[in-house]
């Protein structure tokens, strides 16, 4: 019995000292990690405060991101509404790396506001590529702008690659829309109750543009709405009919 004892109580101090030994070593890890990145963004400020032009700042931003930390990351927020389009979209495309990181999410859908269409893009690109589903509502909103359907279809490719469940209800919500707008060119614009009454010319003007919107949003919804949940219907009521008796339990692959 006391042999017995004697035998736990040597197994309990191997692993009471493999612990310690791991816990050390990953101490020591993290502090090689702090180290390397101060002495990464030591070497980045210095570099970018003689940087000449656009293209040496983007190689300067690219160095610095070669490793991932919530430090370096502090530091690339920074340029998202400063410097040149070319200097902004190169620390969005490097923000872009750190998946699933709700932090970086934040920081670029706080950054679409105010910037160019170029750097809107590169944002929602990023987006994207971050996969967090935190993003999915404020990327939504930008699905249903009818004044730049680039935006709109940037946007819904961004949701299609963070496949969230989250995403489904406001593309079906959108393809609504489009179904009810009349593929008959000589039907009146959709416009509701306008004060003062549009005159002819401005009627014509606004039909063409919501036709226009239909025909190039109608099949990217459509499609992301099949890549979202390996369904195929054509109208939105029939994604809502499928939609309401499966949403409770459904769940976007991966």
């Amino acid at each position: 019995m006391i042999g017995k004892i004697t035998i736990w109580i040597a197994l309990a101090a191997l692993l009471l000292t493999s612990f310690s030994v791991t816990a050390q070593d990953k101490k020591g890890d993290d502090k090689a990690k702090e180290d390397e990145v101060r002495q990464k963004i030591a070497a980045f400020k210095k570099e970018i405060s003689k940087a000449k032009g656009d293209d040496e700042i983007v190689l300067i931003i690219d160095k610095l991101s070669e490793i991932q930390h919530n430090k370096i990351l502090a530091e690339l927020k920074k340029f998202l509404n400063n410097g040149s389009d070319k200097v902004r979209s190169t620390a969005i495309s490097n923000i872009g790396k750190y998946e699933q990181s709700k932090d970086a999410a934040n920081a670029l859908l706080g950054a679409l506001d105010g910037n160019s269409k170029g750097v809107q893009i590169a944002i929602l690109k990023a987006l994207g590529d971050i996969k967090s589903e935190s993003s999915v509502a404020g990327i939504s909103n930008l699905i249903f702008m009818r004044g730049d359907t680039d935006i709109s279809k940037t946007a819904i490719n961004a949701l299609v690659k963070i496949r969230s469940k989250f995403a489904i209800e406001p593309l079906i919500q959108l393809l609504g829309q489009l179904d009810a707008i009349n593929d008959d060119p000589n039907a009146p614009p959709a416009i509701g109750n306008v004060s003062p009454k549009p005159s002819e010319e401005e009627l014509k003007k606004m039909r063409e543009a919501e036709l226009r919107w239909k025909r190039e949003m109608l099949e990217p919804t459509r499609g992301a709405l099949n890549a979202l949940t390996k369904q195929s219907f054509k109208r939105a009521l029939e994604w809502d009919n499928w939609w309401q008796k499966n949403k409770n339990t459904f769940k976007v692959e991966k």
